[in-house]
């Protein structure tokens, strides 16, 4: 009986550190676009993102390298066989369903993350677009996806495939729209495609492209309005 409570302890340690961890590195993700509230020019701006995020992305990568393979989920770099394209393709197909979906059969308000995207955007246009296209996809792919599946899958546990998509997508959701809505769903979906072409893969690049497309289409698509 004590045994089991040392180990249902220690595993609540590790679960507070896991946590405290994530959430250190979300608030140094958000640190660079702090600029974004400054007046300064755009280029300014985005000249300055860029040289902070390189730092900030480059600590996410080593503590993901540390991470890697030591918790039972293998991870390699993947070249890009037919299977793996189709997937990805598969994928972005399902991401343009629910996004015809959420806009054609519900009704959805404009997400408070989205409305202040689209406010920056106006003021910052270049800025944002290095911000949403480029670095959001590399570190929060990183964060989400790499991270959170280094510090919380289980192997061993029954479901454990199936939590870890789970909880990433609903971490990931919660990121970007912090009230229970139609938002919150719609976000969490994203995030359980993204984590399941990892999951599928197991290599980050093919996240992180995904994200990037579909960023970048999303981003298009203002640029246009």
């Amino acid at each position: 009986m004590e045994k089991s409570s040392k180990s249902y302890w220690k595993l609540g340690l590790s679960l507070v550190k896991s946590l405290l961890i994530l959430v250190m590195l979300s608030i140094l993700y958000g640190l660079p676009d702090m600029l974004l509230f400054f007046p300064m020019p755009d280029m300014i701006i985005a000249l300055a993102q860029t040289i902070i995020n390189i730092f900030v992305i480059r600590v996410f990568i080593n503590y993901y390298k540390k991470g890697i393979n030591k918790n039972g989920f293998k991870v390699n770099r993947v070249s890009p066989s037919k299977e793996i394209i189709l997937f990805l393709i598969a994928m972005y197909i399902i991401v343009m369903g629910m996004d015809w979906v959420f806009n054609n059969l519900f009704t959805i308000e404009t997400p408070e993350n989205q409305q202040l995207i689209e406010e920056l955007f106006l003021s910052a246009p270049i800025s944002m677009a290095i911000s949403g296209v480029i670095i959001a996809p590399i570190s929060e792919e990183l964060i989400f996806r790499g991270i959170f599946f280094n510090l919380f899958y289980k192997p061993e546990a029954k479901f454990g495939k199936l939590f870890i998509i789970l909880s990433s997508a609903l971490v990931f959701g919660l990121i970007h729209e912090t009230s229970p809505s139609l938002s919150l769903i719609y976000y969490s979906v994203m995030g359980a495609v993204l984590g399941l072409t990892y999951l599928y893969t197991k290599d980050i690049r093919y996240s992180i492209f995904l994200h990037f497309v579909n960023n970048a289409v999303a981003f298009g698509v203002m640029y246009l309005q």
